[in-house]
Formats: C-alpha cells, sequence, structure tokens
C-alpha cells in the first residue's frame, strides 16, 4: 500500500510537529524514520492513520484520500476501512492486563467479525509466526518485554495489514531481544508488508541499511536509499 506525503502541514497550537513534510513510500518497502524526540515521528504516524488531520498539504494512503485541499475522509470510512489494512506496534504494548495473550488478539479479530473456529486459527496461526503459540493462554504479566513486543506483532498481523507502523517498538528491550523482533519484521517485510519504524536504535539501522527519512524539528532533513543512523 503505497503512502504519499505533499507539503503536509501541522501544528498543535503555538507548537509546529510537521513543516512542508512530503515523501513516499512504495509498497513492500522498509523504511527506517529516525529524528530527536519530538521532531514529528508520532505525529506521521498519527495521520497515517487517520488518527488526526494535517492543516494544509496532501496525503494518500492506498486508495484513500486522507486529506488534500482542506477535505478529509470521512471517519466512518477511516475506522471501517483504512485502519483494518494498518497494524502498529507500540512502545508500551497496549496490551489488556485482564485478558489472556490468545484473547487480546481476539479482540483485534473481532473488529473483522472473524468469530468461532476460524477465529482460533486465526489465533494459532500469528502466534506461530512470532514464535509464540505455547503462551497463548498466558497473561501479559507473566511474560517478557520481548514476548509482549511479539504479542503485539501478532495482534497487528492478526488484521492480515498491508502496513505496519511501529513506533519506537525496541525502546523497553535489550540488544539481543531487540533483534529477535527486527528480524521477525524484516521477513514480514520480504513477504510483501510495508514497514515502518520509528526508532533511536542505531545500530539496527545502521546494520540493516534500508531507507532512512530523518526528520527535525517537523522537517525532513534526509531521505537515503540505502542510509545509517546519523
Amino acid at each position: 500500500m503505497k503512502i504519499v506525503f505533499r507539503k503536509v502541514k501541522k501544528a498543535f497550537g503555538p507548537v509546529v510537529a510537521l513543516k512542508d513534510v512530503s515523501f513516499q513510500v512504495k509498497k513492500g518497502e522498509f523504511v527506517f524514520l529516525i529524528g530527536p524526540s519530538g521532531a514529528g515521528k508520532t505525529t506521521i504516524f498519527r495521520i497515517i492513520r487517520g488518527e488526526i488531520i494535517p492543516d494544509e498539504g496532501e496525503v494518500r494512503v492506498g486508495k484513500w484520500v486522507l486529506f488534500k485541499k482542506g477535505e478529509k475522509l470521512p471517519g466512518r470510512k477511516i475506522k471501517q476501512q483504512l485502519r483494518r489494512k494498518i497494524g502498529v506496534i507500540f512502545q508500551d504494548y497496549q496490551l489488556i492486563e485482564e485478558y489472556t495473550v490468545g484473547e487480546n488478539i481476539a479482540l483485534a479479530l473481532e473488529i473483522l467479525k472473524i468469530k468461532g473456529k476460524k477465529r482460533e486459527k486465526e489465533i494459532r496461526r500469528v502466534l506461530k509466526k512470532v514464535g509464540l503459540l505455547t503462551r497463548k493462554d498466558a497473561f501479559p504479566r507473566q511474560l517478557s518485554g520481548g514476548e509482549l513486543q511479539r504479542v503485539c506483532l501478532a495482534r497487528a498481523l492478526a488484521m492480515k495489514p498491508e502496513v505496519i507502523l511501529a513506533d519506537e517498538p525496541t525502546g523497553n528491550l535489550d540488544p539481543e531481544t531487540s533483534w529477535q523482533l527486527i528480524q521477525l519484521l524484516d521477513k514480514i517485510n520480504k513477504e510483501g508488508t510495508t514497514v515502518i519504524m520509528a526508532t533511536h536504535n542505531f545500530d539496527i539501522v545502521n546494520s540493516l541499511q534500508r531507507r532512512v527519512i530523518k526528520i527535525e524539528k517537523g522537517e525532513i532533513v534526509k531521505d537515503i536509499k540505502k542510509g545509517k543512523y546519523q
């Protein structure tokens, strides 16, 4: 699913989050979005998901025009169609502590109205993919940080997304566990899913040498096809 930003501006009161941001991400790309905290990375992710709208510019995600010439995509379409195509992995996991691993994933499948044996099959499929099938009935408090992040990835994969947005997914993980997660994302990307990962982890960026978009103070300052963390 192609993503296009053209001269996108976004401010929150007096704080300018994005200034004339333009870039394109092709279907199947793996892109690192880097830059200091507060640079605008999360704002870009929120716009892609239709959580917030720009003040100016144009945003296209797949077949949807989210914003153009002051017109925005109706909210209901965003929730029902667009967001089903976009999986998100958060640094702080955002799992429900009172639910088991399987039940947390089941919530995502409820949105797609997948029930019964088919839902159980999908839960097992995505947990097997991330190596956590034996932890299906465990609760989040019983899992390590790396396992929690893999549950988040499984939950995202349950939606069969065309795009995965990973917002600092290795921020709370040790180096070895971080690499395990990145290897999973790399494998999923090679199967055809677009991956955009916001990160401060220079070791991962420098080792993978994928496309790097650097943003500072709301402006894109570098866009390198095979870049490093600089």
